[in-house]
């Protein structure tokens, strides 16, 4: 097979709006905020079919199975996009992909799978539609499958968001954006299934609870989830510091003196005695660290500490389940962990108790994405310890339509979520 064209700072005639979205995908792992928040991107690197160079190119893209599919619209224009002529020319390129980089080889589709996966472009775009009204050409849909041997789909490969549920959700999110800069991605809700047992099923709490949540980006990749509950059986009060359950998100700032004097004023906010420590009035206790000089200069997330009752089974879950790398040890015992570009996992030693329920004041869970939720979900079965909730379920509306995701239980005390 011939060698793939190999990405670079200096890969790309793009024009000056496509390198600005380039050079913003890799410097956050694949996210592009603007316009194109919450778009699928890729970025995909051809070889030019007349200079023989690498071209890389930003585009939208849907999955089916393994691939990824990429439509040549071009706008409606009247002719392909020049990267869909350099695969017909160069059929080998490579893709990049939230964080990674693969080998794929072209395929072209036809017929009946060309319009299948057309079709499905348009549920999800429905510009496309307009796109192939503008053109009398069959906009050509490609397949980008990965070459060699198949991808082990059961490891997860980053972790994609911390996930707290608060008191009172306008205030959480009002302090975050406010007071750390965060940025409001979108919110839902409220979630809630008057019959059945779908809530209970899914999310592991009461079938008559009521969710609203709230997504932010806390620095240029980390995303914290905030939810709040109307919960019939909400336990009110969050794990004391010291056992199972309890969970701490450190925060590197600027100027942490300065910050926690504008904390100390925030009603509800008090220091608990640790320097550079705050509980909040919405049950989660933050930590304000210093910007390192050699770092990002924006506020951002460098850890969430979770309180768990044996450090040494939770690492090796963690290692031998996710696929999380363990970068060390500290003196009090506690194991720093790291999955991907976002903020480390810090597992600390304390007391066993209940940890609390999704839904409870104090609760909280991890989520990591995965290639194939269902592949990662029978193999997650396979692992004492591990309770699945449910089976794996795809979003059909609001912001994360598309999304394929399950929660289940660990033996580490801390719920999870698989997510596509």
């Amino acid at each position: 097979m011939p060698r793939p064209p190999a990405p670079g700072a200096a890969d790309s005639n793009a024009n000056p709006f496509n390198q600005r979205i380039i050079e913003e995908f890799r410097a956050h792992a694949g996210r592009v905020g603007g316009d194109f928040e919450g778009v699928p991107l890729i970025l995909l690197t051809t070889t030019g079919r007349r200079s023989g160079l690498p071209r890389t190119t930003p585009a939208t893209y849907l999955r089916d199975g393994g691939d990824w599919v990429v439509f040549a619209a071009n706008g409606g224009d009247d002719t392909d996009p020049a990267w869909c002529r350099n695969l017909r020319a160069h059929p080998v390129a490579t893709v990049e992909h939230e964080g990674r980089t693969f080998s794929v080889e072209a395929v072209f589709t036809e017929a009946t799978e060309r319009d299948r996966l057309y079709a499905a472009q348009v549920a999800v775009s429905p510009q496309f539609a307009d796109f192939e009204k503008r053109t009398d050409r069959v906009i050509p849909v490609v397949r980008l499958r990965a070459a060699g041997t198949a991808r082990d789909p059961r490891p997860a490969y980053r972790l994609d968001h911390h996930a707290f549920t608060v008191t009172d959700l306008d205030g959480a999110v009002a302090f975050f954006t406010d007071a750390l800069g965060a940025q409001l991605l979108h919110e839902e809700g409220p979630i809630a299934h008057a019959t059945g047992d779908w809530m209970h099923r899914k999310l592991g709490v009461h079938p008559r609870a009521v969710a609203r949540i709230a997504m932010l980006r806390l620095g240029p990749v980390t995303r914290i989830e905030l939810f709040q509950y109307a919960d019939p059986d909400q336990k009110p009060a969050p794990p004391p510091a010291g056992t199972t359950g309890h969970h701490r998100l450190a925060v590197r700032v600027g100027d942490p003196g300065a910050a926690a004097r504008h904390l100390a004023g925030v009603p509800g906010i008090t220091p608990d005695g640790t320097p550079g420590d705050f509980p909040t009035p919405w049950g989660l206790t933050l930590r304000l660290l210093q910007l390192p000089p050699d770092g990002p200069a924006e506020p951002h997330v460098d850890h969430v500490a979770h309180t768990v009752a044996d450090v040494d089974a939770a690492v090796a879950f963690f290692t031998d389940v996710l696929g999380a790398e363990e970068t060390h040890r500290t003196p009090e015992g506690d194991a720093a962990l790291r999955l991907g570009p976002a903020g480390r996992i810090v597992l600390t030693p304390g007391a066993p108790a209940a940890p609390p329920r999704n839904s409870d004041i104090g609760g909280r869970h991890l989520a990591f994405d995965v290639d194939d939720v269902d592949a990662a979900a029978a193999h997650l079965a396979t692992v004492p310890g591990v309770g699945l909730l449910g089976t794996p379920e795809t979003i059909a509306e609001g912001p994360l339509t598309g999304d394929r995701w399950l929660y289940f239980t660990t033996p580490t005390g801390i719920p999870m979520e698989i997510r596509h």
